[in-house]
């Protein structure tokens, strides 16, 4: 897809971003607002009416026969679109089926990836207009590429100039095209934003010629964002308050694509994290004492959090995206443009502040030293590291520093100038030009002669950015705590995979954080000053009493798992023991039981019984104990019941339980319990 897919379309192929396609519809619109001269541009947001329903199959197969697929794959495709069957519900019956002539299903998820290769005849006869100058595209800066149009998917951007010429071999593309595919512009909700410098009555004939209306740039969006985010940042990005809230309330993931294309103003930031925080607590005022602050929730799982994201830290780690792209990918039309208009000299760590930049431009950019600092270059074939510029030696922050004394080390820029004519390292010169220490480093390094120069990122063990490992590193630097040791992560980390109800997991973490609302914790709270157990009230109603302590506890404990519980036994070490007796086998044992009932198809026909035979006990060997279990099981009401026993080699009696079962629907369902139970 990627080199079938010009890079005007950022939908749907890997790699590309739709924050590409917002910041340069930023900047060229910023361009257009104080664009001078005799020349003027227009810039025409194009609605497509029912996109994907209206694709015609023989344009389609068109398409991809003049990009060469062969007859069986174009076939196989054909089959693939043309077998679906609609009804129609009526008053709340459904109709007859029937079959489509033409579109393909929205919602499957082959279909986008055929809409976008229909859309890549538009997006090519687009290029044509262009390279035979009857449209003339906008360029960010003077030495930037020309662009006359973005589309992501069916949302389109097209540039022209401003005059009836240009106007009409627009509308000419545009009406070939509906014609070819069956697509419908909806001029009605189409609109159009001139450059300054077209004049009124220029601007009135053109979009009564194009028959939409003019676009009003503090209203009208682009992919949910705003065209021009002025200096007031809380009014373009009020959206994501009420998107926010009517996300958490439904509980479902919460998407924000915003928060890749611009940095999020605070006040924005510090109220989508109280809605996170009221969703939470499930309160829907702030008040009261929480019991336990909100930068311990927000940690990482294996790190006793619950993983709630701090999304100032969140917005950050998605730009830091994006300013990776920007400074490892060189071919795409986002970085071609912004590389031409904020740094042409190719320095992208070197950026000046630039008075015309946009928002979304000063967004990105104020991520690339965090980026500068935590990645490295490795060194390949090319001629791209430059000695004294570029960080190159991964165990020192900065670039090298050349040897004190020495004058002619200016005569060497480029790494490759310390290679001998074999490819290894000039000794001699690398002696010459740096300190033993840094000597040292660099004759430890690996050149790879069969790969080109790259950016390698230092947090992750391959080298390539994850928003995961940015977003760890900004939430560490910003929270100076001290992290828990290596065996809660450990406990953390399987008490999280434990194949458990999610409100039991949530009450196992509450345990091992101590912060159970128990009568000690809310002395702040109780008026009558009864703070005792309310079970035995005999003495303060703490976690660990209330769970280990309390003589109901304790023969709760005894009657279900012949549990005896130390008396000195703390709640959160208690539990720790417990995780720590919890092995990697017995989950698996777990989960390989549950595989099985659910894999295990409903039997209706029963199994005849079978006469009983009367077993003798043997003993276990003289210091071991013997665990025998057996289960029963009902066929008609398909329930069944688990025995187990604990004896010694005396046959003494050191412990047993037993088990009601519920849906078991054959008498393997129960064995298989047993044999758990008993583990």
């Amino acid at each position: 897809m990627v080199d079938i897919i010009s890079p005007m379309q950022s939908a749907y192929v890997p790699g590309r971003l739709i924050s590409e396609n917002i910041c340069l519809a930023q900047d060229l619109v910023k361009i257009m607002k104080k664009k001078r001269g005799r020349n003027g541009h227009l810039a025409l947001k194009m609605d497509m009416s029912k996109a994907f329903d209206r694709l015609e199959w023989v344009f389609l197969d068109g398409v991809l026969k003049q990009f060469g697929f062969c007859d069986k794959f174009r076939h196989l495709i054909q089959q693939y679109i043309s077998t679906t069957t609609i009804e129609i519900m009526i008053d709340g019956s459904p109709s007859s089926s029937f079959s489509p002539t033409r579109g393909i299903r929205q919602g499957d998820p082959f279909s986008p990836y055929l809409f976008i290769l229909a859309m890549e005849a538009f997006s090519r006869q687009l290029h044509h207009f262009e390279n035979t100058i009857q449209l003339t595209g906008m360029k960010i800066s003077r030495s930037a590429p020309k662009i006359n149009h973005l589309l992501f998917a069916d949302d389109c951007l097209l540039f022209c100039k401003a005059n009836l010429v240009q106007t009409n071999n627009l509308l000419q593309v545009i009406e070939n095209f509906s014609a070819c595919s069956g697509q419908l512009i909806n001029f009605h909700k189409s609109v159009v934003f001139f450059s300054k410098n077209t004049s009124p009555s220029s601007a009135q004939i053109i979009s009564g010629n194009l028959q939409v209306r003019q676009l009003s740039i503090n209203v009208e969006k682009y992919l949910g964002l705003p065209f021009f985010v002025g200096r007031n940042k809380r009014i373009p990005f009020s959206n994501l308050q009420k998107k926010m809230e009517s996300r958490l309330s439904k509980w479902v993931s919460v998407n924000v694509s915003e928060a890749g294309s611009f940095k999020l103003p605070d006040a924005t930031i510090n109220y989508l994290n109280y809605s996170q925080q009221i969703f939470w607590r499930n309160k829907k005022t702030n008040k009261g004492k929480p019991a336990i602050s909100w930068k311990k929730v927000s940690k990482s799982k294996e790190e006793g959090g619950l993983g709630f994201r701090d999304l100032k830290l969140f917005n950050r780690a998605l730009l830091a995206k994006s300013a990776w792209r920007l400074c490892t990918d060189e071919t795409s039309m986002c970085a071609l443009s912004l590389k031409a208009k904020y740094f042409p000299d190719g320095k992208v760590f070197n950026i000046k502040d630039n008075p015309n930049s946009t928002w979304s431009w000063r967004s990105i950019s104020f991520e690339i030293m965090f980026i500068k600092k935590h990645s490295c270059w490795s060194i390949g074939n090319d001629h791209k590291i430059k000695i004294w510029s570029y960080r190159w030696i991964s165990d020192l922050p900065d670039p090298p520093a050349p040897k004190n004394g020495v004058q002619d080390y200016q005569n060497y820029t480029y790494l490759h100038e310390l290679f001998t004519d074999s490819g290894g390292w000039n000794y001699s010169l690398i002696f010459s030009l740096f300190e033993a220490i840094t000597t040292r480093l660099i004759l430890n390094l690996s050149i790879h002669p069969q790969h080109e120069d790259r950016l390698v990122w230092t947090l992750e063990n391959n080298g390539k950015f994850t928003v995961k490992s940015a977003y760890r590193r900004m939430f560490e630097d910003h929270n100076i705590v001290q992290t828990v040791g290596q065996r809660m992560k450990k406990i953390f980390k399987r008490m999280w995979k434990v194949p458990l109800l999610p409100r039991i997991t949530y009450f196992l973490w509450k345990c091992l954080q101590d912060i159970l609302q128990t009568r000690d914790k809310l002395t702040y709270a109780i008026q009558d000053g009864n703070y005792g157990c309310p079970m035995c009230t005999q003495t303060l109603e703490t976690s660990s009493h209330i769970i280990l302590h309390c003589h109901f506890s304790r023969a709760v404990w005894f009657a279900v798992l012949g549990l005896h519980i130390q008396g000195d036994a703390n709640m959160v070490d208690w539990f720790i023991n417990w995780f720590d007796k919890l092995s990697a086998n017995q989950i698996q044992c777990k989960l390989e039981i549950d595989l099985f009932l659910r894999k295990t198809p409903r039997l209706s026909a029963q199994i005849p019984k079978q006469c009983r035979v009367n077993l003798h006990w043997s003993p276990p060997p003289l210091d071991a104990f013997k665990i025998n279990v057996d289960g029963s099981f009902h066929y008609d009401i398909k329930n069944g019941g688990i025995g187990i026993i604990v004896r010694d080699f005396a046959g003494v009696h050191k412990g047993s339980r037993c088990i009601y079962s519920e849906a078991a629907w054959i008498p393997e369902h129960v064995e298989c319990k047993d044999l758990w139970e008993a583990v």
